[in-house]
């Protein structure tokens, strides 16, 4: 069994160092989102429309209006009757010929609940939803919800695979979530052990299924020092427009805007790769997926 360790933010299997790209942020977190409760640094969730629990984490601010107060009365109009149900925010009766507004399906998110079990193994809330989106109320949109387990799911998938591929046992992943928590005591601020809980599981996942993908040959390859000279010698005049940009910045140093130049290169060579790896690692999950016996709760 090959050994994992982390040695400043860099997994290291066997030898080879692995950087945590798909985290697409730095190990020291940031400011965390008063909605979801992530930190930037948390890989990114993609799980459609924002969620905007209730209660005050996730009630909307009401914007300042100008001019005289709303009035609170009410007035009928004229020619109508006032009864029950007829004042202001009360239900709507459709109009005759109007089909009823559709009623939005949600699920609950009780922490302690299991969400599905991918082949046996059981995916529990905690492993689907970080605590301040499971804390912050007791259900979600349905679609909000889904998009949150099938990423989950997709996740214990890359894990199993992993561990038949002899790339993490439950002692490495033991050794690589402790190296993780002790690298996240040195530089969070005001967590609570939930959070840190989260994020550790989290990255140690991240970890392994990067490896995971390397080993594979589904990783976009990185795009060298190089590759960025040859096309900058040759497309040099087509990166003006971010001249222009950092002179209107108030940048002065000739230097420092080509090495902005160049790093704008590097990303625009590297999209195109990133593109084709995410296929394949889509194309690869699917593989997983309909190999799998897969039982959702919900």
């Amino acid at each position: 069994m090959k050994k994992i360790i982390l040695i400043g933010g860099v997994l290291v299997i066997g030898g080879a160092a692995v950087v945590f790209s798909l985290m697409r942020g730095p190990l020291t977190p940031e400011p965390r989102n008063q909605t979801t409760g992530m930190t930037r640094a948390t890989a990114p969730v993609s799980p459609g429309p924002a969620v905007l629990p209730p209660g005050k984490a996730g009630g909307a601010a009401i914007p300042h209006r100008s001019g005289p107060p709303a009035r609170k009365d009410k007035v009928a109009a004229p020619g109508s009757i006032p009864g029950p149900g007829s004042g202001a925010g009360a239900r709507q009766e459709p109009a005759a010929g109007e089909k009823p507004a559709a009623v939005l399906a949600t699920v609950a998110t009780d922490p302690g609940a299991v969400a599905a079990t991918v082949n046996g193994r059981p995916v529990r809330m905690t492993d689907v939803m970080p605590p301040g989106v499971l804390n912050a109320g007791a259900r979600l949109p349905k679609g909000t919800y889904n998009a949150f387990v099938d990423q989950a799911v997709n996740a214990s998938l890359l894990v199993q695979a992993a561990r038949e591929m002899g790339i993490a046992d439950d002692e490495d992943m033991a050794r690589i979530s402790e190296n993780m928590r002790s690298e996240l005591a040195e530089v969070s601020d005001n967590e609570s052990p939930k959070e840190i809980d989260w994020e550790v599981k989290h990255f140690t996942r991240t970890a392994v299924i990067n490896e995971l993908l390397r080993q594979k040959g589904l990783t976009a390859k990185m795009v060298g020092a190089d590759e960025v000279q040859e096309y900058y010698d040759g497309h040099s005049d087509e990166y003006d427009w971010l001249r222009q940009r950092e002179a209107a910045r108030g940048e002065t140093n000739p230097e420092q805007v080509e090495r902005r130049v160049k790093e704008q290169i590097r990303q625009d060579l590297m999209l195109p790769r990133a593109r084709e790896a995410r296929k394949k690692q889509k194309a690869y999950i699917e593989t997983l997926r309909e190999g799998a016996d897969i039982n959702l709760a919900n």
